[in-house]
């Protein structure tokens, strides 16, 4: 009865009446609800996939299955953990228990399963230490326990399961080293203890020879490689050798071109140097190398010559590989160059290879010339594949955005940033489903694009820092997907449209340094994703394919920083450098789980509502440069996670908060620098009503008043040296505002404005 969704009932009682059933067999079976009867004859039981079987083990193994053989459960909910009954079933010979749930330690018991041959109870909660296995499971050839919280060091009995063919024990909380007569094991050919903390120097000479693996998974460890690159191996039957974040040193050995087999090799992270051998990249078994984040230098072929008839995935990506592309394989499902030295055009068949790859990256290189016109290509028969992801972004690339990405039906992720395009978003794009369309820090100009009304599945958009202008059109609050929206740094003006209040799912809206006027939109409190606590605003997947890196920037705590390094603001809103006026909304502290709030550089008045107290995710706050004024709220001190705060250059007036952690946010002043009427730590300003100390003679008193006396002449000096430095600021900050108005150095110029403003302040305070 495998396989029937058809059964909607309980497993019945009348099934435990067939006392003499040996096969049951009700493998996805996934509306079979119930729980397995008692069935003393029982050889083989499958319910692999039925999850909404209720199997309860130390209920089922309270009587005696003599003759139970083999017992598979994945996928199915097991209440509890293994047993120390599981000796109950002494003839098993296969346990599978993958993605049960099952939790606690693993029983003293399985040890006495003398006829075990596999045992797989991958991706559950098992916990503790790996008790002695070999001393009666001599004929275990399968073991995996892998997805589990096992810790603690691979014990010494491992070597005595003399037949054991396969040991996964991957993504684990193992540690210590791996025993080293496991090259004992003449069956072992599967061997994976990736994801744990395992430690000590391994010789991969010595594995090779010793052994007969197939594949070893090393990868994500602390442990050391030594390879002998003057000792070849005596065996070459390896097809699959993972040793990522390794800590490899040295050349690649060149011996790994006489694994005839070899259909994969990671050695990525693994402080890798010199140059990448010639004979791995017309290496025929080889479908999958991974030789990224190393310190691999020198030139690649002029064409890749692995097998044209198999899909190829290679990633080279963070080395310091130079010279020109090289001319990828015929088929390429990913192929990641970025971050290396490459130079030069693009070439024309290049860009046609590309164009087959599911993912394709040749971001932050040095790529001049345009972008080639056999980019997506009317496809044909002889391109079974269609790009999915594309990143060009951090180059320099010239002249205008190819119409021919309007042929590519499959497009999901398109990163052009970064480069000296020019001229306009061509409307062909409106033809492909694209959800990430990154064009930042070009020179593109015209209008804000209408046919981008026709992408509805959008997640990401960035045109930020171009030289798009007019207004921001109503139907930006059509996208039901949108997360990022960044228009920062671009000649945009009139009014934020209020329809940008429906973008229920937006996390970072960037709509800073433009021309922007008018009111703050009064219902920000509807972007619903904002109002509990985030963890990332990584884009997750596109095209299939993961995308690591969205190479755009955003400023926190005055300072643009890139965006994948900004996983603890996961969530941001930056309207800064307008002309935006009237109130803060009261309704955005309805924003709980907002990080980062910037209104700075805008013509914002009124008070500062108390309802930003309630922004308890809020980590960092800038509302300098505006014409606020009234008390700073002591809700404000609720914000527990706020780690920068800048209210400086407003009107504020009355007692800064008293807090501990509110007032070390301004410990040096800065952050209420320039309003004149705040009084109280850390401003060292008395408040009214503030108690002063007793005086204790006459000669204290008359000190007292030469020292006012120093004082004022001080304060005038603070009020002229503040005014001077104002106006020239000020002068030269609009003129080259005005004259170019580059984001680069904008906020680095307040920012050091500021600083020096301070620590002008605050020498002046030292001699008080």
């Amino acid at each position: 009865m495998n396989h029937n969704g058809n059964l909607r009932s309980s497993i019945t009682n009348q099934i435990s009446n067939l006392t003499s059933l040996s096969i049951l067999e009700l493998a996805s079976c996934y509306n079979l609800q119930g729980s397995i009867p008692y069935l003393p004859q029982l050889k083989r039981l499958d319910i692999r996939g039925s999850n909404n079987l209720y199997v309860n083990l130390t209920s089922m193994l309270e009587r005696q299955w003599l003759k139970l053989q083999v017992l598979w459960m994945s996928s199915t909910y097991v209440n509890g953990s293994i047993p120390s009954l599981i000796s109950n079933a002494p003839s098993l010979v296969s346990f599978i228990a993958s993605r049960c749930l099952i939790k606690g330690s693993l029983p003293t018991s399985i040890t006495n399963l003398s006829r075990l041959e596999y045992l797989d109870l991958d991706f559950n909660d098992i916990t503790g230490y790996l008790h002695p296995l070999g001393s009666n499971m001599k004929i275990l050839k399968h073991l995996s326990l892998s997805r589990n919280n096992l810790q603690g060091p691979i014990p010494d009995s491992i070597c005595d399961i003399i037949n054991l063919q396969q040991l996964d024990l991957f993504l684990n909380d193992l540690s210590e080293l791996i025993p080293s007569c496991i090259t004992g094991l003449q069956n072992l050919q599967y061997l994976d203890v990736s994801g744990n903390s395992i430690e000590g120097s391994i010789s991969l000479n010595s594995f090779i020879n010793k052994l007969n693996l197939m594949e070893l998974n090393l990868n994500s460890n602390n442990i050391t490689i030594e390879i002998d690159q003057h000792s070849l191996p005596s065996k070459f039957q390896l097809e699959r050798l993972e040793l990522q974040s390794c800590n490899i040193k040295g050349d690649i050995p060149a011996f790994f071109c006489s694994f005839t087999n070899l259909t994969k090799l990671d050695l990525s992270q693994s402080n890798l140097m010199g140059v990448i051998p010639s004979c791995l990249f017309k290496h025929q078994p080889l479908t999958d190398l991974d030789l990224s984040q190393n310190n691999l230098q020198g030139t690649l072929p002029h064409e890749f010559q692995f097998n044209p008839n198999k899909n190829m995935y290679l990633n080279l990506a963070g080395n310091k590989l130079h010279g020109s592309l090289p001319l990828p394989s015929p088929k390429n499902w990913f192929l990641d160059l970025s971050n290396n030295q490459f130079s030069g055009e693009i070439q024309f068949e290049v860009g046609k290879r590309l164009s087959t790859s599911r993912y394709a990256s040749l971001s932050s290189n040095q790529l001049s010339g345009t972008i080639p016109l056999s980019f997506y290509l009317k496809r044909s028969l002889d391109m079974p594949m269609s790009i999915g992801s594309l990143n060009l972004s951090n180059n320099t690339l010239t002249g205008s955005i190819p119409s021919s990405f309007g042929n590519c039906s499959s497009l999901v992720f398109l990163h052009l940033g970064m480069n000296n395009l020019t001229g306009r978003i061509p409307n062909v794009l409106q033809q492909i489903p694209i959800g990430y369309l990154l064009l930042n820090d070009n020179s593109l100009e015209g209008s804000f694009p209408n046919f981008i009304r026709q992408l509805q599945v959008l997640q990401v958009l960035s045109l930020g820092n171009n030289k798009f202008d007019g207004s921001i059109p109503s139907f930006i609050g059509s996208f039901e997907y949108l997360r990022i929206l960044s228009l920062r740094t671009n000649r945009f003006d009139g009014s934020i449209p209020k329809e940008i209040n429906h973008l229920g799912r937006l996390q970072i809206l960037d709509l800073s340094m433009n021309n922007l006027s008018g009111l703050i939109p009064r219902m920000l409190g509807n972007l619903t994703m904002l109002r509990s606590r985030l963890n990332s605003t990584s884009p997750g997947w596109s095209g299939g394919m993961f995308i690591p890196d969205l190479q755009m920037r955003i400023a926190i705590k005055g300072v643009l920083q890139p965006l994948q390094l900004l996983k603890e603001f996961s969530s941001g809103i930056d309207l800064s450098g307008n002309n935006l006026g009237g109130n803060i909304p009261e309704a955005i502290g309805l924003l709980e789980g907002l990080a980062m709030l910037n209104l700075s550089n805008n013509l914002v008045n009124g008070n500062i509502p108390t309802s930003l107290g309630n922004m308890d995710g809020l980590e960092s706050l800038d509302l300098s440069f505006n014409k606020l004024s009234g008390g700073i709220p002591m809700e404000m001190t609720n914000i527990r996670y706020l780690g920068y705060l800048n209210l400086s250059y407003n009107n504020l007036s009355g007692r800064i908060p008293q807090d501990d952690h509110f007032q070390s946010l301004g410990v040096d002043g800065f952050a209420f620098l320039g309003n004149q009427f705040l009084c109280g730590i850390p401003t060292k300003k008395h408040c009214d009503g503030d108690p002063i100390g007793p005086t204790s003679s006459n000669t204290d008193d008359n000190t007292n008043l030469n020292n006012e006396d120093e004082d004022g002449k001080r304060e005038k000096v603070l009020l002229f040296g503040s005014a001077i430095l104002g106006v020239a600021v000020g002068f030269w900050g609009l003129f080259l505002a005005l004259l170019c108005k580059k984001e680069k150095w904008w906020f680095r110029y307040w920012r050091a404005v500021d600083t020096v403003a301070s620590r002008l302040t605050g020498c002046i305070r030292k001699n008080q």
